[in-house]
């Protein structure tokens, strides 16, 4: 049932994110998965969050189940520069967006002035680069966890 649709799903190797990966790889889209932290780097008390080891078990997981392509990348929503090159490589390799499901979040093992900047960046993407997205956007909000 492959479509050759791609989904971006931000913050998406663990939790609603992963479910969300998951859902879109059975319904035949190609998926890129978004992870902030690799183990080193992750603050100790929050390893089991968002990291890339969990994202490359996703990625191994939803082709070998489903058929289809999956891209993990490593780009911290509230970082504009990072934003741009996660983009970039979702271009490179499928040539476009389909579906940009917004579903990082601030959590409380990083330091933000503002908590809106991660919605600033989420903005660029959905607007200032959203020649490459063709299709839905969808906003997921799971609120502040400070």
């Amino acid at each position: 049932m492959l479509n050759n649709k791609v989904v971006l799903v931000t913050g998406s190797s663990r939790g609603n994110g992963k479910a969300t990966i998951i859902e879109f790889a059975r319904h035949g889209y190609n998926v890129v998965i978004d992870y902030i932290d690799s183990e080193k780097e992750a603050n100790p008390a929050f390893r089991l969050f968002n990291n890339e080891e969990d994202a490359k078990k996703l990625k191994d997981y939803v082709e070998s189940n489903f058929g289809i392509k999956a891209l993990v990348v490593k780009a911290d929503v509230s970082n504009e520069q990072e934003v741009q090159l996660m983009v970039q490589a979702i271009v490179k390799e499928f040539g476009c967006i389909d579906v940009l499901v917004n579903n990082a979040g601030v959590v409380f093992d990083r330091d933000f002035a503002d908590p809106s900047e991660i919605a600033k960046t989420i903005y660029f993407l959905a607007n200032e680069e959203s020649s490459y997205i063709n299709g839905e956007i969808i906003n997921i909000d799971g609120g502040y966890s400070g």
